[in-house]
């Protein structure tokens, strides 16, 4: 099932969120797995994406709802539980370069990048 599992988060729903890098490319994907093992959903990212996606790390916010780290897009994507994609929560535009890790409490997300850079960003759950 899993390749080379780095980062894992458990949803509200009791999914098990993994990202599992699938070479020593470090090409990766979001694999969901169910509560009895099941494969849920595989996300390998957007057709319209500039650059392959490269999933470093996800976490779940309190409605269910799935956060993930693309460190080659720098972007963090936001998806239903079902695995459908909603929106990207930050961009480049948002000054997000090389995002490597993720982390939320309450409404605030905190994204780890290059040069041990932490940045900390408001959420809110009015999204979607």
């Amino acid at each position: 099932m899993f390749t080379l599992p780095k980062r894992l988060a458990q949803n509200l729903n009791l999914d098990i969120c993994v990202v599992d890098y699938t070479d020593k490319e470090s090409n990766s994907r979001l694999l969901v797995i169910t509560a009895t093992g099941k494969v849920r959903f595989i996300y390998n990212g957007q057709s319209s994406l500039q650059r392959k996606f490269a999933a470093r790390d996800v976490c779940c916010d309190n409605r269910g709802r799935i956060l993930v780290v693309d460190l080659h897009n720098n972007a963090v994507h936001l998806l239903r539980e079902d695995g459908e994609f909603l929106q990207y929560v930050l961009t480049e535009l948002n000054e997000l370069r090389g995002p490597r890790c993720l982390a939320m409490y309450e409404d605030t997300l905190w994204v780890g990048c290059r040069k041990g850079l932490v940045k900390v960003y408001r959420y809110y759950e009015d999204i979607n």
